[in-house]
């Protein structure tokens, strides 16, 4: 029986999984470690990024101590494409331009996400749509930053 990872509270009301396989887990982060990478290093805000997520999707300091010493420079995405569902795959999608961005979406990194989401056979309009859902969310996070972290800015306009 395969070891099996489950998923934080936070995580099943994200995505709507409880759990997946270690080897599905593993091969998950991996791809999302190569497209953050595919600029040639994966920055702190994209680690932070990946660390919490793995987090919340059931990593422990042991699994996390495997994607810190992944070399994803010499990965090819090839050879961490999994056999798994189309929810899962635009999950996977989600995670890996969520984590590219957190430092600033560069092309390079942009074309290695839609070139994993070729590889998946995820349909062109799907990877635009999940670009779209983190463009609105990247204002929605906009909009809490103001609202609760500044909102002496809203209370003093004159």
């Amino acid at each position: 029986m395969p070891f099996i990872i489950e998923f934080g509270a936070t995580a099943k009301r994200l995505f709507g999984l409880n759990s997946l396989d270690y080897n599905t887990w593993d091969a998950a982060w991996k791809l999302i470690l190569i497209v953050a990478g595919a600029d040639g290093e994966v920055s702190q805000k994209e680690r932070d990024v990946i660390i919490d997520l793995a987090r919340t999707t059931g990593g422990t300091d042991e699994l996390i101590d495997i994607l810190e010493n992944f070399d994803f420079k010499n990965a090819r995405l090839e050879d961490y494409l999994l056999n798994v569902d189309q929810k899962t795959r635009h999950i996977l999608l989600y995670c890996a331009l969520l984590a590219a961005r957190a430092d600033g979406l560069l092309e390079s990194e942009r074309n290695k996400a839609y070139e994993m989401a070729e590889i998946m056979n995820i349909e062109p309009v799907m990877s635009e749509a999940i670009e779209q859902l983190l463009d609105l969310e990247d204002q929605v996070n906009s909009l809490r930053h103001i609202l609760f972290l500044k909102p002496d800015n809203l209370l003093n306009r004159n």
